[in-house]
Protein backbone atom coordinates (compact mmCIF):
# COMPACT_ATOMS: atom_id res chain seq x y z
CA UNK A 1 0.00 0.00 0.00
CA UNK A 2 1.33 3.40 -0.80
CA UNK A 3 0.25 6.96 -0.08
CA UNK A 4 -0.17 8.59 -3.05
CA UNK A 5 1.03 12.71 -2.83
CA UNK A 6 -1.94 13.52 -5.11
CA UNK A 7 -4.32 12.08 -7.78
CA UNK A 8 -1.15 12.76 -10.58
CA UNK A 9 0.87 10.46 -8.76
CA UNK A 10 -0.86 7.55 -10.16
CA UNK A 11 0.86 7.67 -13.43
CA UNK A 12 3.57 7.51 -11.19
CA UNK A 13 2.85 4.17 -9.40
CA UNK A 14 1.88 2.98 -13.11
CA UNK A 15 5.57 3.66 -14.23
CA UNK A 16 6.80 2.32 -11.60
CA UNK A 17 5.06 -1.31 -12.06
CA UNK A 18 5.74 -1.37 -15.78
CA UNK A 19 9.93 -0.84 -14.60
CA UNK A 20 9.35 -3.47 -12.37
CA UNK A 21 8.27 -2.19 -8.63
CA UNK A 22 11.24 -1.97 -7.13
CA UNK A 23 10.69 -1.16 -3.26
CA UNK A 24 13.83 0.72 -3.24
CA UNK A 25 12.28 2.66 -6.45
CA UNK A 26 8.83 3.67 -4.86
CA UNK A 27 6.82 6.83 -6.10
CA UNK A 28 5.49 7.16 -2.83
CA UNK A 29 6.47 6.41 0.76
CA UNK A 30 5.27 2.43 1.49
CA UNK A 31 2.45 2.46 4.21
CA UNK A 32 1.73 -0.91 4.40
CA UNK A 33 3.78 -4.41 3.23
CA UNK A 34 2.53 -7.85 3.27
CA UNK A 35 4.42 -10.68 1.89
CA UNK A 36 2.94 -13.12 -0.95
CA UNK A 37 0.41 -15.62 0.34
CA UNK A 38 -0.82 -18.63 -0.33
CA UNK A 39 -3.84 -18.99 -2.59
CA UNK A 40 -6.96 -19.20 -0.69
CA UNK A 41 -5.44 -17.44 2.36
CA UNK A 42 -6.30 -14.42 3.88
CA UNK A 43 -4.88 -11.79 6.61
CA UNK A 44 -6.13 -8.94 9.38
CA UNK A 45 -3.95 -5.86 9.90
CA UNK A 46 -5.30 -2.85 12.21
CA UNK A 47 -3.48 -0.38 11.07
CA UNK A 48 -4.06 3.90 11.66
CA UNK A 49 -3.65 5.50 8.36
CA UNK A 50 -3.16 9.44 7.96
CA UNK A 51 -5.91 11.23 5.92
CA UNK A 52 -4.66 10.95 2.12
CA UNK A 53 -5.08 8.94 -0.83
CA UNK A 54 -3.75 5.64 -1.06
CA UNK A 55 -3.19 2.83 -3.46
CA UNK A 56 -3.12 -0.96 -2.59
CA UNK A 57 -2.26 -3.27 -5.08
CA UNK A 58 -0.37 -6.79 -5.13
CA UNK A 59 2.62 -7.04 -7.08
CA UNK A 60 2.62 -10.79 -7.15
CA UNK A 61 4.25 -12.05 -10.52
CA UNK A 62 1.67 -14.01 -12.65
CA UNK A 63 3.86 -14.61 -15.84
CA UNK A 64 5.08 -12.41 -18.77
CA UNK A 65 3.34 -10.68 -21.25
CA UNK A 66 4.00 -10.91 -25.21
CA UNK A 67 6.67 -8.37 -24.87
CA UNK A 68 8.12 -10.34 -22.34
CA UNK A 69 7.72 -7.56 -19.33
CA UNK A 70 6.41 -9.06 -15.60
CA UNK A 71 3.01 -9.40 -15.42
CA UNK A 72 2.11 -9.04 -12.23
CA UNK A 73 -1.82 -9.27 -10.08
CA UNK A 74 -2.12 -5.31 -9.67
CA UNK A 75 -2.25 -5.37 -14.19
CA UNK A 76 -4.43 -7.80 -13.90
CA UNK A 77 -6.79 -5.65 -11.78
CA UNK A 78 -5.73 -6.42 -8.29
CA UNK A 79 -5.36 -2.82 -7.69
CA UNK A 80 -7.91 -0.51 -5.85
CA UNK A 81 -6.98 3.48 -4.35
CA UNK A 82 -8.78 4.83 -1.81
CA UNK A 83 -9.02 8.23 0.61
CA UNK A 84 -8.80 8.07 4.29
CA UNK A 85 -10.30 11.24 5.04
CA UNK A 86 -9.53 13.30 8.66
Amino acid sequence: MLRLRDSSSLASVEAWKRQGASELLAPAPIALKVDAMLPGASIVRRVRLEPGLYVVLCLVPQGRGADGAIVDHAHLGMQQTFVVSP
